[in-house]
């Protein structure tokens, strides 16, 4: 009996009709009436086959294939695979022949181990991509009325609204759900009144990054997004909460989140040096460490490099910068010390939470706004002193390090210079010996940092942030 895998998607567009239950089902009937044993199901749900998205269990589907775990890929129709014409559908083809790989299509009848199928599946491909470019326009022009209508655009229902109901000419997120709008009200209200995300998701057996992502989210008091566009809902879509509340979350929001991420505190979550400071050469989003780094957003297929690599990478440059004779530290005359900062801080925090009690005593947020504002101002200001002191600082806090250490050698060798070999070895040591939050601190003050795809360390672009003079 032979065994095979199933692979099913589903556009967030066209849900109405060919739904992923569906596909599944004839899928699995067209298994049983062959004798064939289903081992596993691949599922992409809401992502398009058109654009050049990433398709997670689509690749792992090929991967498998390719590998051999599986000798044959069912799949509900052609354009389910792909919508990317003959050039997609073409490689795919050519990846499959090397190794005896099959994909067969139930509702095209086509077959890729059949050479005489071969044709039809790149014509079937080319009018799927005709057809999805069409759909492309109709998409853009609808979502183009709807942003200068101030509704939102089409996509998947928010938590908190209704979905689309064309009986009664209703656009989706536009009219609040009655249970559900309840709850988003709740979360809002409960975190400002000092609940942690944690403690809600747990309550409410969410994940913290869905609690996170609704609480930052803008549509909830009516600024709407399109793609980098943002624009002010119209007056009938529903808020959910005001302006006040939201502007107090995010305060709250960005505060913990800087706690979270442990880039400045003992105890972080962060372990490794370049994690969140590096940035993938393919798509843009941060580098992060999972065995090795790899982009946060597509991680493996985008970029990996060794941690033990990058990392030495990273000290070598930073160690050249730092005994650089032109280097200077660029920190601002007169500037504060981290301590006389972090205590101002800690007390405008403290203000803001004692304004925000307010709420617990029976008034408004439209009262207690007035004093609110001018600290969460403050508490910004703040945060932006302390940044900037703590990028030059740690540069400052490294080079007295170094010239620490060559006057020791300078004393022991009697006085003589250190050659340039020594030098480095002790602006290495004096390196490896900071904090993971210095180093981070450093890194980061210093450099932009950059991975392509490819071998070898010159794919690792490392830019100085601002000229040597």
């Amino acid at each position: 009996m032979e065994t095979v895998d199933l692979y099913t998607r589903l556009s967030i567009f066209d849900h109405t009709t060919d739904g992923m239950e569906r596909q599944e089902k004839d899928l699995r009937a067209w298994a049983e009436s062959e004798g064939m044993t289903v081992r596993k199901v691949w599922r992409d749900p809401g992502v398009s086959a058109y654009k050049n998205k990433a398709r997670k269990d689509f690749e792992q589907a090929l991967v498998a294939l390719k590998a051999k775990e599986v000798a044959t890929l069912l799949v509900w129709k052609l354009d389910r695979l792909s919508r990317r014409g003959a050039g997609h559908i073409g490689t795919i083809l050519d990846d499959l022949e090397k190794v005896g790989g099959r994909i067969r299509f139930l509702k095209d009848g086509l077959d890729t181990a059949q050479e005489n199928h071969r044709l039809s599946l790149i014509l079937f491909s080319e009018q799927a991509r005709g057809e999805s470019k069409n759909t492309a326009l109709r998409i853009n022009s609808k979502n183009q009325a709807l942003r200068e209508a101030g509704l939102p655009i089409l996509g998947k229902r928010r938590f908190g609204y209704l979905d689309a109901d064309k009986s009664v000419g209703r656009v989706v997120n536009t009219v609040e759900h009655p249970e559900e709008a309840e709850v988003v009200r709740m979360l809002f209200a409960r975190y400002i009144g000092g609940e942690s995300v944690n403690a809600l998701a747990n309550e409410l057996g969410w994940r913290n990054a869905r609690v996170r992502e609704t609480l930052a989210n803008p549509a909830y008091m009516g600024i709407l997004k399109s793609g980098d566009t943002t624009y002010p809902a119209a007056e009938h879509v529903a808020r959910l909460v005001d302006e006040d509340t939201f502007t107090t979350v995010q305060a709250r929001l960005t505060s913990q989140s800087a706690i979270y991420r442990g880039f400045n505190h003992q105890g972080g979550q962060v372990k490794h040096v370049a994690s969140g400071i590096a940035l993938c050469g393919v798509c843009g989003a941060k580098v992060m460490f999972r065995n090795t780094y790899v982009c946060q957003k597509v991680p493996t297929r985008h970029i990996s490099i060794k941690e033990a690599t990058f990392d030495k990478l990273i000290m070598t440059q930073a160690v050249e910068t730092l005994l650089d004779p032109d280097f200077s530290v660029d920190i601002e005359p007169g500037s504060r010390s981290a301590t006389p900062i972090n205590a101002d801080l800690v007390q405008t925090e403290a203000d803001i939470q004692d304004v925000l009690s307010g709420l617990s005593n029976g008034l408004k947020m439209a009262q207690l706004l007035p004093h609110l504002k001018p600290l969460q101002e403050r508490q910004t200001a703040l945060q932006a002193e302390l940044e900037a002191y703590s990028a030059g600082s740690v540069q400052a806090r490294v080079l007295n390090d170094i010239a620490s250490s060559m006057r020791s050698a300078a004393e022991v060798w009697s006085a003589k210079p250190p050659g340039a070999r020594t030098q480095r070895m002790l602006a290495s040591l004096a390196y490896a010996d900071l904090p993971l939050s210095a180093k981070r601190e450093l890194i980061e003050g210093l450099f932009s940092i950059v991975i392509h795809p490819g071998r070898g360390t010159d794919r690792v672009k490392i830019t100085l942030k601002r000229q040597i003079a």
